[in-house]
């Protein structure tokens, strides 16, 4: 088949695949985990005091900014994009949580986005977390799902992986009890598979070139339709998610 030809057979495919998607989405609660990750877990939250952790490019400081939230920041990667919202008034930390100075039960809500698997000793920093919260203060903590469907059908390809940068993974039972022994009195923890999608291009991009890329959602046009239906799957079978969400709360009001 010829180019010309061949980019014909994609476009046609491109339609029902985003229509797939589209009931994927509205299936198993996953409209609403987007939002969810977009604001980690704070979408309905009144606002108040803020950390993330990992802050990175910044963006979900300032949506919660716009929010309401009086915000602050930390990474550990000086160069992060983050550190840019100095200029803008932004309080933002450089270096481990633990070696930070910072005032114990000081905010009340603390945050992070696929940050947990990259530290060294997550029970030290999700301690830390809980000694600066608030009574009643909210952590929340968003990482890959090990028992998830993209890591039981890609094996080592998994996406999520990730070695070396990842040195730890979890799943919603290890992460529950992870934030019970970092002191933690009232924990939820559950998968999602909103970015299902996502994890399963990117994992097939590594089984067959050996690399990350996303890639033509059309490539393949059977495994393509499977990869958008994975996230039909996950929302509706929960525990198959590709992400886990950890809420956890200090004792307290």
């Amino acid at each position: 088949m010829n180019g010309t030809a061949e980019g014909h057979v994609a476009s046609a495919l491109r339609s029902p695949f985003r229509a797939l998607r589209d009931l994927a989405m509205n299936l198993g609660g996953i409209r609403r985990d987007v939002v969810t990750l977009a604001h980690l877990g704070l979408e309905s939250d009144a606002p108040g005091r803020v950390l993330e952790l990992g802050a990175g490019d910044g963006e979900r400081l300032r949506r919660m900014r716009n929010r309401g939230w009086q915000v602050e920041g930390q990474d550990v990667d000086a160069d992060a994009d983050v550190f840019r919202l100095r200029a803008e008034g932004v309080p933002v930390h450089l270096g481990p949580l633990e070696s930070l100075e910072l005032a114990p039960a000081s905010y009340d809500a603390i945050v992070m986005s696929h940050v947990i698997e990259h530290l060294p000793d997550p029970i030290a920093t999700l301690t830390a977390c809980a000694s600066l919260l608030r009574p009643g203060g909210k952590l929340v903590a968003v990482t890959p799902n090990t028992r998830s469907f993209g890591a039981r059908w890609y094996g080592q390809a998994w996406m999520a992986l990730e070695p070396p940068r990842h040195l730890h993974l979890f799943n919603v039972d290890n992460l529950a009890d992870l934030a019970r022994r970092a002191g933690f009195a009232h924990i939820h923890v559950r998968a999602t598979g909103a970015n299902g999608a996502g994890v399963a291009l990117g994992s097939r991009s590594i089984r067959d070139t050996g690399r990350f890329r996303m890639g033509d959602l059309s490539r393949n046009a059977v495994e393509s339709a499977l990869i958008v239906l994975v996230q039909a799957v996950e929302g509706l079978i929960p525990r198959l998610g590709e992400e886990c969400i950890l809420v956890a709360k200090t004792s307290g009001a």
